[in-house]
């Protein structure tokens, strides 16, 4: 009998949900959810009841959220929990639309646990922006630099295959000619006018 009476909680709990799960100021003035302070949590509620974008946000993160959650005990994930997830996304996607420094948010659960998340401060998200931002061009450059790197031009190795013809030819020719005098052959080779003269 516990089971079906547990259902039955669950089912009037999604019931009533259903009817105020368009609405981010349903959550933030229920008795379950609390923030670092009052001022935090009056902050929040102006935000979203003066906006209909970010109450537009919160609908379309809670319906995502409800579609997709699963706890990690395999179950779909609970409405308040749901709720909590979806309001820490549209405040992390609008930083700028909420009071600066870092604060947290906490809601209680009915099943008795709860979730509290730490929303950083806006010059944290911006640092951390920035930072992946730098990382990734970084990324870029170094990628391109490996790629230069890595093809050959075709005027250097021209320019190395002449320097190795010549190189033979000139060290070649003194080889041979060191074995009979060591110097004066190799400067005749070196001095030789090469071109004729007509």
């Amino acid at each position: 009998m516990s089971i079906s009476i547990a259902n039955n909680i669950t089912a009037l709990s999604l019931l009533q949900f259903g009817q105020q799960s368009a609405f981010a100021t349903t959550l933030l003035n229920s008795t379950s959810f609390s923030a670092t302070s009052d001022a935090i949590l009056k902050s929040l509620a102006s935000a979203f009841s003066s906006s209909a974008k970010l109450q537009q946000q919160f609908s379309d993160a809670l319906d995502k959220a409800l579609k997709n959650g699963v706890a990690s005990d395999g179950q779909k994930i609970h409405p308040d929990n749901a709720r909590h997830n979806a309001m820490v996304d549209v405040i992390l996607a609008n930083r700028g639309d909420f009071p600066p420094e870092e604060f947290s948010i906490h809601n209680d659960l009915p099943d008795g646990a709860s979730i509290t998340t730490e929303i950083p401060s806006a010059a944290a998200l911006k640092a951390a922006a920035f930072k992946a931002e730098v990382s990734q061009k970084q990324a870029a450059y170094d990628a391109a630099i490996d790629m230069s790197a890595a093809q050959v031009d075709p005027d250097v190795v021209k320019i190395n295959a002449m320097s190795q013809v010549v190189k033979s030819l000139v060290l070649d020719s003194a080889e041979v000619g060191a074995e009979n005098d060591t110097g004066s052959q190799a400067l005749e080779i070196l001095t030789r006018n090469y071109l004729s003269q007509a």
